[in-house]
């Protein structure tokens, strides 16, 4: 398995794998959290934030056999922050999670980071994804988590 940086040719298979957070949302019974404009609430989601994020190198993908197995969202620095980096997205195809994928992108998040002169790389995630015990595993630690009436997101942070 390679970490490579997204071509706009990776498009569609991005924009496959970051739909998966709806199906993951309606598979356990509730709605994916939406906008008061009705457009889902979740990051990177929709085709035009994708192929934004994507010209602006933001991707990278798990690739193996040609095969796009995850896709991650990096953002170097992370909005105003300049010394600080954030995963946006982080999706493995279903079926694949637990095979090491998001570790790999994980990892090559940090290097990255490292690289550009960046001293933490935050991450935020939908507590309905029961990533925690992955994100504090991978060496971040827990900063917080917002609620709207349950658990709504983890926030997760790392000195590099």
């Amino acid at each position: 398995m390679r970490i490579v940086r997204a071509q706009p040719e990776d498009l569609e298979d991005i924009v496959r794998l970051n739909r998966q957070f709806v199906t993951i949302f309606r598979k356990k019974g509730r709605d994916p959290p939406r906008y008061a404009n009705g457009a889902y609430d979740i990051k990177d989601v929709t085709r035009e934030r994708i192929e934004g994020n994507l010209l602006k190198d933001r991707y990278f993908l798990a690739k193996e056999d040609g095969y796009t197995l995850g896709a991650m969202s990096l953002w170097l620095p992370a909005y105003r922050c300049k010394t600080t980096s954030e995963i946006a997205t982080l999706a493995v195809r279903l079926g694949m999670q637990r095979k090491g994928i998001g570790t790999r992108l994980v990892d090559h998040a940090i290097k990255r980071s490292k690289t550009a002169g960046m001293r933490h790389l935050i991450v935020a995630s939908y507590c309905i994804y029961d990533a925690k015990k992955f994100y504090l595993n991978a060496g971040f630690r827990f900063s917080g988590m917002s609620r709207n009436g349950r658990c709504r997101s983890y926030y997760f942070c790392m000195d590099l």
